[in-house]
């Protein structure tokens, strides 16, 4: 199964998707969909696809989502695909960007 977690920085991807590895037993591998540099990011798809369980997080948009590539190497090794959005206070994201250095001012840019 494929998990993508979606939702702005500081929403709790990662968080979320690290609970849902532990109160689940899983052995899992998270892949960062937004990071995709051709090469790099074509060697991670492939290192996760003989894993039964896959997190993949990635920002809101669809620029990643729409018809990728990617998604089709999932499909085609029969993954199930399952996708969550997450919803968060706009401050809360700011205090999660201050606190990782990240320049506020960024999210409005998403």
């Amino acid at each position: 199964m494929l998990l993508i977690i979606r939702g702005p920085p500081g929403s709790g991807k990662t968080s979320v998707g690290n609970s849902l590895k532990h109160l689940l037993n899983l052995s899992s591998r998270t892949l960062q969909l937004d990071k995709i540099i051709p090469d790099v990011f074509d060697e991670n798809v492939s290192a996760v696809l003989d894993e039964e369980y896959v997190i993949g997080e990635m920002h809101y948009g669809n620029s990643h989502t729409t018809e990728p590539i990617w998604l089709d190497k999932f499909t085609e090794k029969g993954f199930r695909i399952v996708s969550a959005i997450l919803q968060v206070k706009f401050e809360t994201c700011i205090i999660r960007a201050v606190s990782r250095s990240i320049d506020p001012l960024a999210l409005l840019m998403l």
